[in-house]
């Protein structure tokens, strides 16, 4: 998953990152800051790319060097998140649904994902590991909702971000780690690697325009090779958002000897991990239109247990997909 915080980089740095994705066909959601050096135009023709552009909330006291804030900076943090996310609606004709903050203010366990969810944002990327510490928040590595104490479920994710640059090789900031280029490649691709082969899950990075114009980019292009070359493709966090809501209205139930899958939106290719029996019937061996649903079956071993992994493709909103069973196996009905 790949994000940028604008950060106020020139126009040449943004073309520098935009140049590094292309090569790779990679997709990235640019969080962009009040008084950014870009414009609608250029993010209509970057978003022809695939890429997207959502807002990066500061305080005018985080773009005015020497201004201070004489109340406590909580108080500011609704009003800043309100006066931001309207702003980048209004310039830019754009309605954020994924955000990272410049600065990140605490305001409390929850609360500031309960003003995201009001003000429209499902998805926040404002926790950042500094991996290889504490990656991950559940045991699957996706993105939760985040709970109030009283158990509230509040309609907005939590997506780790993994690492961004600064934290890991910049030689100044005091909360760098200052490692060299090669150990942080190494680091950080061990997890891309582990991620990709044996845990199944998400990985998720942060690169400013003006860092990997200026020192950053062997790390960056380093973690976007390692990724492709372990398989995965590499798409905005927009585009992460758009799959996890997908993903969560799927519904799958038993149907006979076999399963019934629907989903409210159109899926391109949906993969299950089903128990080995009921064998899974192939498809129809038949020539199909290009958008007709059909799906595929391989046997696969996933931490230690045996799978029949069914992947359907072009599955249809609304319309029941049905994967069949051996007609002559009865099954009891699942608790």
């Amino acid at each position: 998953i790949m994000t940028s915080d604008d950060d106020w980089s020139t126009l040449e740095q943004f073309d520098t990152l935009l140049n590094g994705l292309a090569e790779r066909n990679a997709h990235c959601t640019f969080y962009v800051v009040p008084k950014t050096k870009l414009n609608g135009d250029l993010m209509d023709q970057w978003a022809s790319a695939g890429h997207t552009f959502s807002v990066h909330p500061a305080l005018e006291a985080d773009t005015v060097r020497g201004l201070t804030v004489d109340e406590p900076q909580s108080r500011l943090v609704e009003p800043m998140l309100a006066a931001n996310i309207q702003r980048h609606q209004a310039e830019f004709q754009r309605t954020p649904r994924t955000v990272r903050q410049h600065a990140v203010r605490w305001l409390g366990y929850v609360d500031a994902a309960q003003v995201e969810a009001k003000l429209g944002i499902h998805m926040d990327l404002n926790y950042i590991a500094v991996s290889p510490y504490l990656g991950h928040l559940c045991g699957s590595g996706r993105p939760l909702r985040f709970v109030d104490t009283d158990g509230t479920v509040i309609d907005c994710f939590q997506q780790p971000t993994h690492w961004t640059e600064e934290c890991l090789i910049h030689p100044e900031f005091v909360f760098s780690f200052k490692w060299t280029v090669e150990r942080a490649v190494a680091e950080t691709g061990a997890l891309i690697q582990r991620a990709a082969t044996e845990f199944y899950t998400p990985i998720a990075l942060n690169s400013h325009p003006v860092s990997f114009a200026t020192y950053s980019s062997p790390l960056i292009e380093g973690n976007w090779d390692t990724a492709l070359d372990a398989g995965m493709i590499i798409l905005s966090a927009d585009d992460w958002l758009a799959w996890t809501e997908a993903r969560e209205q799927v519904q799958i139930s038993r149907d006979g000897t076999g399963y019934r899958v629907v989903a409210p939106v159109a899926i391109e290719r949906l993969t299950f991990l089903l128990p080995p029996t009921p064998a899974i019937a192939p498809a129809p061996n038949r020539p199909i239109a290009i958008d007709e649903p059909t799906h595929a079956i391989t046997q696969q071993q996933r931490w230690g247990r045996a799978y029949q992994a069914v992947t359907i493709h072009n599955l249809a909103p609304n319309q029941p997909y049905r994967l069949s069973g051996p007609v002559d196996e009865v099954l009891d009905e699942p608790n």
